[in-house]
């Protein structure tokens, strides 16, 4: 008895043995699938996807492993399907991927159950959302009326959902899909006080996951260029090739402008910034254009197209690969920072009337 007992114990040791730690399985079945494609697992790394692991596709069927130490989101691709979807992946996980590709149910997952809660709680408003972008795409464009009225209410779900995200995010502060959600969906627009109000909120234990410690590092981003903070040095070519250092401009009120001729946005917000400079120029106020650009003739040609006036504009041509624009933690464009005669910053993306009414505190009109 004991030596048959041995024999089973022998083989589920070296079953477990061979097993690595951590890992998840991730079994596929969808319908609309093409035998003889490949499915892959990417999971984001550092600037760019890594795999973790591919299969060919059999019987409309694909199996998928890999290991994690705490839950993550990987991304099930299948490339010549053009296909991508974010998965909650967990230590030990058994998940299965099933439906169509049009309605793919995952199960397995506890952190990926709570995905599916947060999308779910905004479905229908993003429904409606959709159909009012249809309706707004065949609408006459001399219907203002109608125009406006569209826009009025898209706006107005836009903000219905910007405030159930942010309670959802509030009300699952031990969600690691909480944090996940402020890196893909707030991160482009959230101050400092906002994010580091949030992570204030988290578990220790959410604080410390992946996506934690990717919030931390655009707090400590933020953080270094919040109101009040010195503005770091720049140092970048000019046109001629010359390097303008930020500190040259030391003794004006100076908007720090991230742009690109590219960047529809920016070039309707230079009227704006064209007006601001030739209105308070003279009372110690300039521009130091920094342009994502990555070809020199578009860029000069729209410094000449708008009549940006000012000569302190520098650029390394390189688009987002500009050292400057992530140590001001810029992830979309038009950007800006305001700083006074000492280089203090006093005001972050100042845009439009925002621009114009605290260039008026500071010149005060003479009566």
């Amino acid at each position: 008895m004991k030596k048959s007992l041995l024999g089973l114990l022998i083989p589920l040791f070296l079953l477990a043995a061979c097993t690595p730690k951590n890992q998840f399985t991730i079994k596929g079945s969808l319908d609309n699938l093409n035998d003889s494609t490949f499915a892959f697992l990417k999971i984001r790394g550092e600037g760019k996807y890594e795999n973790i692991d591919s299969c060919l596709i059999v019987n409309k069927t694909f199996v998928l492993k890999g290991t994690t130490e705490q839950a993550k989101v990987a991304y099930l691709v299948i490339p010549e399907l053009r296909f991508n979807m974010p998965i909650f992946i967990e230590p030990n996980a058994k998940m299965v991927v099933e439906g169509s590709l049009e309605n793919v149910k995952v199960t397995g997952s506890a952190t990926h159950d709570e995905l599916n809660d947060f999308q779910n709680a905004f479905s229908e408003l993003e429904g409606r959302q959709q159909e009012l972008y249809s309706q707004y795409a065949q609408t006459q464009k001399d219907d203002t009326t109608t125009l406006r009225a569209i826009e009025k209410e898209y706006d107005m779900l836009d903000s219905t959902i910007g405030v159930k995200r942010m309670e959802w995010i509030k009300n699952h502060p031990n969600s690691f899909v909480a944090p996940y959600v402020v890196m893909s969906e707030l991160v482009y627009t959230s101050t400092y006080d906002e994010m580091q109000e949030l992570f204030a909120s988290f578990s220790e234990p959410i604080q410390t996951s992946y996506y934690g410690v990717e919030m931390k590092k655009r707090i400590d981003v933020l953080s270094a260029v919040a109101e009040g903070q010195s503005a770091p040095e720049i140092a970048l070519p000019d046109p001629n090739g010359d390097t303008l250092r930020l500190s040259d401009l030391k003794g004006q009120y100076v908007l720090i402008d991230f742009w690109a001729s590219w960047c529809r946005p920016c070039r309707q917000e230079n009227p704006t910034v064209v007006a601001a400079y030739e209105k308070y120029h003279d009372k110690g106020f300039t521009v130091y254009g920094i342009s994502l650009d990555n070809d020199r003739n578009n860029w000069l040609q729209a410094i000449a197209a708008d009549s940006l006036v000012w000569n302190t504009h520098v650029s390394v041509l390189k688009r987002w690969d500009n050292d400057y624009a992530k140590k001001y933690g810029v992830m979309s464009i038009p950007s800006n920072f305001l700083i006074d005669k000492e280089g203090i910053i006093i005001g972050h993306d100042l845009r439009g009337e925002a621009l114009n009414a605290k260039l008026q505190e500071i010149f005060p009109e003479e009566i």
